[in-house]
């Protein structure tokens, strides 16, 4: 049961290769984009879906193996192959850590590149692994003839099994590390947008919109990376005796940002840095004859930590988080009556607040 060889595929269409990542996650989505990008080096036209086709219904035309990529376990990587002809190619791939990184990525789309190429070439392709034994290859011999019949249970259990030079982990690194590749950077970048309400003052609470930008690259720890917040702050009345004042208020905040490893489509993250906020005050309904103090705008620093649930869906990303920031300057702000009386607003020096964003990461 041989594939097409070469010159059957170049007569045609190129053949379709199917790979599928499993479940979504924004780690699936880099994986099955390194796999698709070393896969289209070869003739063929790559195809990255969603789920896996129906093993029940007829495979479509110049279809030439489906790949399955599972990153439920958090231990290994199982890497599913099936031809077109009925073979089958199982591999399970050790992951030092629940994130993958470049050196797995590039493992993984290595041994399915490799496998299509052997398809291509014409070489079978068999579930000649078992799950769970070590990964080792007998020498390859050179095929003069039609290739052997898929080996018996029996045969199964022999400790030297015929695999693929491409494959062949006996004396040395596989054959595809022979040619170096650029691999790009470990990087993520993020944007969201937002409402946050938090607390000003005694009684005052003020709310608005939120832009996130975010800037990370993978550690040993997770992603490390810089968060840039923007808030601008509608107009909210505090009340005062005999006069109340309106509060407006613009923030930009630059924090250090931790996002810890994760084993699943939930994660979290940790931030810490610096808020310049200038916050204006006025006097609302303001009676005859009243003037506002000489300081009713300022600009003040605060330190600011954070701390948010994040949910990744492909490349969508929820976040709900919780932040307070902490002013050890007493600051007041008021406005002056006719009469003389002094109505005065401090902003408090411990603000807690919440928020919640939608974004992209990729």
């Amino acid at each position: 049961m041989l594939c097409a060889a070469t010159p059957a595929v170049t007569a045609r269409a190129q053949p379709r290769v199917e790979i599928v990542v499993t479940p979504t996650s924004a780690q699936a989505e880099q994986l099955g984009a390194r796999v698709l990008e070393l896969v289209a080096t070869a003739p063929v036209r790559p195809e990255l879906r969603r789920e896996p086709g129906d093993a029940t219904q007829p495979w479509p035309d110049e279809t030439l193996a489906r790949v399955e990529i599972d990153l439920t376990a958090s231990t290994h990587v199982r890497v599913r192959i099936r031809a077109a002809d009925g073979a089958v190619l199982t591999r399970e791939l050790p992951r030092e850590q629940p994130e993958l990184d470049e050196a797995a990525r590039e493992e993984v789309a290595a041994v399915v590149a490799s496998s299509v190429e052997a398809l291509l070439a014409g070489e079978p392709l068999d579930a000649r692994v078992p799950p769970h034994a070590p990964e080792r290859a007998a020498p390859e011999h050179p095929r003069s003839g039609p290739p052997s019949p898929r080996p018996s249970p029996r045969r199964a259990r022999e400790p030297a099994v015929a695999v693929p030079a491409r494959e062949s982990a006996q004396d040395g690194p596989p054959a595809h590390q022979s040619t170096p590749r650029t691999i790009a950077a470990d990087t993520h970048y993020r944007v969201a947008v937002g409402y946050e309400v938090g607390l000003w003052g005694e009684g005052t609470w003020l709310h608005g919109p939120q832009l996130v930008l975010g800037y990370a690259v993978a550690s040993g720890l997770g992603r490390l990376g810089v968060r840039a917040e923007g808030f601008v702050a509608w107009p909210e009345r505090a009340s005062g005796d005999p006069i109340d004042a309106e509060v407006t208020a613009a923030a930009v905040r630059i924090l250090a940002s931790l996002e810890p490893k994760r084993t699943s489509a939930f994660g979290f993250e940790l931030g810490t840095g610096l808020s310049a906020q200038l916050t204006t005050l006025e006097a609302a309904d303001v009676p005859h004859g009243t003037q506002p103090l000489e300081a009713s705008s300022s600009m003040s620093w605060a330190l600011r930590l954070y701390g948010g649930l994040c949910l990744h869906e492909g490349v969508a990303r929820f976040a709900l988080g919780t932040a307070v920031e902490l002013d050890p300057v007493r600051r007041e702000y008021g406005v002056r009556h006719p009469d003389g009386f002094v109505t005065s607003h401090s902003p408090a020096i411990i603000r807690p607040s919440l928020l919640a964003s939608v974004g992209l990461g990729f």
